[in-house]
Formats: structure tokens, sequence, C-alpha cells
């Protein structure tokens, strides 16, 4: 008779296991460093606060009135620049050329050129000379140079000059320097009128001080100038 097998015993499944004590330390710490990088991304740390902007200091009168005549000089030499221009291109033109042996055009138009070439390099070395000009203030018992501004009286008509460089008979309106000049008088006063060292007039003054009189010679018979301040 055959043997017969015993029957097998169902398996049991045993108890999980859970994960180790390291791996899960692993983990939490990987978790709390991830979170950590990203709490850091999203704080960002405060700005410090800026100190505000100082306004700009308004120009004084003698560097507004020192930047109106820079202007007009400027536009003296773009004109200059532009008829001498013309002037070359008049020398050169076909209709310039001598027809006969009495026809001076031509050279008429090239001595206009060098003309304005003169006038040309004139202006540009005023305008160096007007750009190097101090536009400090004065003290009242400086005398009278380049760069003064200067407040003459002659008999009941007080006057302001500006002694520079180049630009000599320019009138500089006092009225178009706005808020700098708030304080201005009216009248003749408002306007400065420019003096260069070539002048009559600029010549009596340069060298004098508050208080001294000069006097100026001219075809009306003979003006006496008084300093009354210097700025």
């Amino acid at each position: 008779m055959a043997s017969r097998n015993p029957p097998r015993k169902p398996a049991t499944a045993g108890p999980r296991k859970g994960p180790s004590r390291s791996s899960a330390a692993s983990s939490a710490a990987s978790s709390a460093a991830s979170s950590a990088a990203s709490s850091g991304r999203g704080d960002k740390a405060p700005k410090a606060p800026t100190a505000p902007t100082a306004p700009a200091a308004a120009p004084t009168l003698k560097q507004a009135l020192k930047a109106l005549l820079l202007r007009a000089l400027e536009q003296a030499l773009a004109a200059a620049r532009a008829a001498h221009q013309a002037a070359v291109e008049g020398a050169t033109h076909e209709e310039a050329r001598p027809e006969n042996d009495k026809d001076t055009r031509g050279l008429e138009q090239s001595y206009l050129a060098r003309g304005h070439a003169q006038r040309v390099a004139e202006l540009e070395a005023g305008l160096a000379a007007a750009l190097a000009m101090p536009a400090r203030d004065f003290d009242p018992d400086e005398a009278v140079s380049v760069g003064a501004l200067v407040t003459v009286q002659e008999e009941a008509e007080r006057r302001r000059f500006l002694i520079a460089p180049q630009g000599g008979g320019l009138e500089l309106p006092v009225s178009a320097l706005g808020a700098v000049t708030a304080a201005e008088p009216a009248g003749r006063g408002a306007v400065v009128t420019v003096l260069t060292l070539t002048s009559p007039m600029g010549r009596a003054l340069v060298g004098k001080h508050v208080g001294d009189e000069c006097e100026l010679t001219s075809g009306a018979g003979v003006r006496t100038l008084e300093i009354v301040s210097l700025q």
C-alpha cells in the first residue's frame, strides 16, 4: 500500500518589520533640510534703507551769468562757421570763375572766406577762455579782474558789468535766470553788460577796488565812474 505524503502546513506571514531607526532618522533629517532650504528661498532678508539723495545746489548768480555767456558765444561760433562754409563754397563754385581779367568775384569770395576763418578762430579761442573763466565770488577787498561782477555808479545811473575774456558788448538779461535772481533789481540793473580787457571801460576798471573812482575819456567828454560793489 502506497505511503501518503503528510499534508503541508500553510505558510503563515510573520510580522512586518518597520524601517530601521537609522533610515528613519536620515529621512527626517533630509526632510528638515529640504524644508529649511525652501523656507530660506521664500524669506528674503530686508534691504537696508537708502539715504535720501540730496537735491542739487542751485547755481549762483555768477555761474548762471557764465552759462548765458557761453551759450551766446556758442551761437556766435555756429553762425560764423556756417558763414565761413558758405563763403568757401561760393569761392569754389563754377559761377565764381572769372570770365575776364576784370572779373574778381572769385577773389572777393576768397577774401570773404578768409575773413570768416579768422572770425571762427577768434571765437574758438574766446570760447575756450570763457570756459576757463572763474565763476567764484570775489571778496569785497579784491581787485577787479577777469570773472568779476562789478557794480558801477555814474552820476544817477548804476550799472553792472561782467569782466570776461570774450563777448564784449553782450547784454545778459538777469530776468532770464529765473529763481536764481528773484531778489535782483528791475530796470537797467537787471541787465549785466560784458566787458573785455581790450575795451576802454574794461581797462579803466581792472585793478581797481570798491570805493575807487576811475575816469573814462570818450567822445562825449570825461566820465567819472565809482565802483560801489564787487562780486
